[in-house]
């Protein structure tokens, strides 16, 4: 047949082997390098092995789409109720159910663990594949489209090893050249690595210099979640609520008078917006952990403060300007008066660590009234908040410059990765 069609894809029925339409609608991959079947190059390692034994501690691995493989925990025998996978340094594996976001990975000399569970795909390669190779590759968008053109299940897709071998991916045949590019990819990330451990530096400057600054007394900052025993007269108690009990337990100043927070500041909850209402790109949308995205529409104008109310990172402060929308799952604060300047009250409500003070009962929570109820060290001179203010500023300029640095690296290792074999 000779005539070409744009839109109609003919296939012969001889030619399938999946009678599924994601399997049938193949995504077109165009590289440098020559299309190869992964059952030419992988072999299963299904072996398990019984750990069970109550005497012994078994060393476990876990795979996510950050680390990939990652020495997880020690587990006692008798906790363990089924036989463990176990691997060997160069072999891959992936979680079926979330490859599609990266969660795969190979077992290096840096890992000491060598047990990962049964639920996940383990697998080597032969000599004409090197392992980190494929790993990076399966991370790519182009391949990840062809994964999920390739995983079954109505509810919660899943590739099998089944389906793993029947993918087609570009391998250059000379294993050297694999190496190379796999060097170039990692060259990126250890400079990654670098300016993220830069950043860490830094986020501890910042921290020395608020303790400092504020006059807060050293050892409560430094262990923000200590948990020692406290004892507390049955007498003494007027609400039977842990928070009421540990609200006083805040960090005190030996530079500047207390205030509580009720004195200063007014919240108010934000308004609901759900994800999948977002529309346009204009106004910032402050969920409970930060930006979620971006709204055709805003609520508050001027500055502001945004709180996290609700989630495993409710208590993060954000210091905002301009037009934007506050959710529910966020307070937004303002100064009652001018006394102190919101540059300055930023820096003492992060000084306070308020994730220590969320509630666990569901989702974690941190509520409006506990938040008030928490004091503050103010300078009395404007001038002073502004000089301290001023200097954070700096610090978090230069931190937030590192930490996107290192995300501009990531990024740019993959798109190098992907120019390289991609056309």
């Amino acid at each position: 047949m000779n005539k070409e069609y744009n839109y109609l894809n003919i296939i012969w029925t001889d030619e399938i082997e999946d009678w599924d339409t994601n399997v049938i609608s193949k995504v077109s991959i165009k590289s440098r390098f020559p299309l190869h079947r992964l059952e030419d190059y992988v072999i299963s390692q299904n072996t398990k092995y019984d750990i069970s034994n109550p005497e012994n501690e078994y060393k476990i691995l876990g795979i996510n789409s950050i680390d990939g493989i990652f020495d997880a925990y020690t587990e006692k025998g008798y906790k363990i109720n089924q036989k463990y996978k176990k691997m060997q340094n160069g072999w891959v594996a992936y979680n079926p159910y979330r490859i599609n976001i990266g969660a795969i990975g190979v077992k290096k000399d840096i890992h000491k663990n060598e047990y990962i569970s049964p639920a996940y795909v383990v697998f080597s390669c032969n000599d004409n594949l090197y392992p980190e190779y494929l790993c990076i590759l399966m991370r790519t968008p182009m391949i990840n489209k062809v994964i999920r053109q390739n995983t079954t299940g109505v509810v919660r897709q899943n590739l099998t090893f089944n389906n793993l071998k029947k993918l087609e991916i570009p391998i250059p045949d000379n294993v050297s050249t694999q190496l190379q590019l796999v060097g170039r990819y990692n060259s990126y990330l250890q400079e990654a690595t670098q300016k993220e451990f830069e950043a860490q530096q830094k986020e501890q400057e910042i921290r020395n210099y608020i303790i400092e600054s504020l006059g807060i007394n050293a050892e409560n900052a430094n262990n923000p979640n200590n948990n020692s025993f406290k004892e507390i007269m049955f007498d003494a108690l007027t609400v039977w609520s842990v928070d009421e009990n540990t609200k006083n337990e805040q960090y005190f100043s030996t530079k500047y008078p207390l205030y509580e927070l009720s004195s200063k500041i007014k919240i108010r909850k934000g308004f609901s917006l759900p994800k999948n209402k977002l529309k346009g790109d204009t106004y910032p949308v402050y969920g409970g952990n930060g930006i979620i995205g971006y709204h055709s529409e805003y609520l508050f104008s001027g500055e502001g403060i945004v709180i996290g109310r609700v989630g495993e990172y409710c208590g993060n402060v954000h210091l905002v300007s301009g037009d934007y929308w506050v959710t529910d799952n966020a307070f937004i604060v303002y100064s009652k008066d001018d006394s102190v300047s919101l540059e300055y009250l930023y820096i003492a409500l992060k000084a306070l660590n308020l994730n220590r003070y969320k509630k666990i009962a569901g989702q974690p929570s941190i509520s409006q009234n506990n938040i008030l109820s928490l004091s503050v060290p103010i300078p009395e001179e404007k001038k002073v908040q502004d000089e301290i203010a001023g200097h954070i500023s700096v610090l978090e300029e230069k931190y937030e410059m590192l930490k996107q640095t290192a995300n501009n690296l990531r990024e740019s290792a993959m798109v190098e990765f992907e120019n390289e074999i991609f056309e």
